[in-house]
């Protein structure tokens, strides 16, 4: 059994390093009643080889009905989580600046979701989304056949892990690890849905969600 009031947070590392921004975030995770939070660091060769490996420990080793994906560099407020949190679909994210001098956000493609308040997008960067576990074992049933990899790092040596989160060309595109898994997810009939209320930091050398709007190059997300 999944406690939907149970959450896994999975920071997706990269390299190693978390910037001091998204863990000052994390810890004011404490102020959100009503839930209780599993927080699991998740480096590795390379950003698809660790959210594999989160996904591997969400199911493996935890009992929580949610995940909320948080990359090291983003920067969400209590409130963004809370809202995050209150969607009850299988997939939902918030949005975040592209690193860039113009005003990108973290999505390809937008229209009305079949759910009110949200859009439904082609592509989504998985820096700050939310996934229901039910959806996790759809995954499986389709793709877990064609993933499955028995794991080499230390803490899951020899068991059975699932790149769901694949990096590599595909019908003529090439798809990054989080635009693979909207494209998996949208193909079991799945939406890809955004909050477009939801806008987070996002820490290069400076927050350019602040940069945007301090300098006047702010763009809102806009349906297509």
């Amino acid at each position: 059994m999944r406690d939907p009031k149970r959450v896994f947070i999975g920071v997706a590392t990269g390299r190693g390093d978390t910037r001091w921004e998204t863990m000052m975030a994390l810890i004011q995770l404490v102020a959100l009643p009503g839930y209780s939070f599993v927080i699991k660091p998740g480096g590795g060769c390379d950003i698809a080889h660790a959210r594999n490996l989160m996904l591997h420990d969400w199911r493996t080793r935890t009992d929580c009905g949610r995940l909320i994906w948080v990359d090291a560099d983003v920067v969400p407020t209590v409130e963004d989580f809370a809202r995050l949190l209150a969607w009850d679909v299988p997939y939902v994210g918030g949005l975040y600046p592209l690193k860039g001098l113009t005003c990108r956000w973290s999505f390809n493609g937008a229209k009305e979701s079949a759910t009110p308040g949200l859009w439904a997008v082609d592509d989504l960067c998985t820096g700050f989304t939310a996934m229901r576990f039910d959806l996790l074992e759809r995954l499986l049933i389709s793709y877990g056949a064609q993933t499955a990899y028995k794991i080499e790092d230390s803490a899951y040596l020899d068991e059975i892990g699932h790149e769901l989160c694949q990096m590599g060309p595909s019908g003529g595109r090439r798809f990054s690890e989080d635009f693979c898994l909207s494209q998996r997810i949208r193909a079991l009939g799945v939406e890809v849905n955004v909050d477009p209320t939801i806008l987070v930091g996002h820490v290069g050398s400076i927050d350019l969600l602040e940069m945007h709007r301090a300098h006047g190059t702010f763009v809102s997300p806009q349906l297509t």
